[in-house]
């Protein structure tokens, strides 16, 4: 693909991120409204699941990380990764893989509260941003999303047998810290997660990795 459309796109997305800014200067009433109708524009969600799209997941680490600085909160992120997705695509085709990730989009969608996110980040790996949440609390959703997908029968719901699982990695915002850093934990927590026995999830620990 050419850099023409990315860059238009990320020109539409700059836009719709200045726009996004703006609600928060209009009168209290107006903020939720106008804030909703922006978030459903299909410039900010995946065409495939429905989820939000990675483009929009840097405006809302910005924001959800300026404002845990700000007010001393907890955030936490959660990387998701279809375990032996390329297998599914292989074996079934890509029309039953695409059904695989609409119905990961929609158990994490379901799963999380309704004040958390859900990205598609790439190919088959999804990104949950949980405000409000510390990493406690995030490995309590995380084991949440694996029990719900591994019981889930996803396969046999399109059709087919066999069983689908994922892998998570967590991080948790730390003060002082660009938000970059998080997503970075987070995929290091998730390649621990991959490399040992899949289908568990693994949380990035300062402590643990120094």
């Amino acid at each position: 693909m050419s850099s023409g459309p990315v860059n238009e796109m990320r020109e539409i997305q700059k836009l719709l991120n200045q726009l996004i800014g703006m609600v928060g200067r209009l009168p209290s009433e107006m903020q939720d409204a106008m804030r909703e109708q922006l978030e459903r524009s299909p410039v900010v969600t995946d065409y495939v699941t429905g989820a939000y799209n990675r483009f929009f997941l840097e405006e809302v680490l910005r924001r959800e990380a300026a404002r845990a600085e700000r007010y001393t909160t907890s955030l936490s992120l959660l990387m998701v990764d279809i375990d032996m997705f390329k297998l599914v695509n292989d074996t079934f085709g890509h029309v039953v893989g695409d059904n695989v990730l609409i119905q990961i989009a929609k158990t994490l969608q379901q799963t999380v509260h309704s004040t958390d996110f859900v990205f598609r980040f790439s190919g088959d790996e999804f990104a949950v941003v949980l405000p409000s949440t510390d990493l406690d609390g995030a490995m309590d959703v995380a084991e949440t999303i694996l029990h719900t997908v591994e019981t889930g029968e996803i396969l046999k719901s399109v059709g087919y047998s066999g069983r689908v699982t994922v892998s998570i990695g967590l991080s948790e915002f730390r003060r002082g810290r660009h938000f970059e850093t998080l997503v970075a934990e987070a995929d290091e927590a998730l390649f621990m997660a991959k490399r040992s026995s899949k289908n568990c999830a693994r949380a990035f620990r300062p402590a643990e990795n120094v």
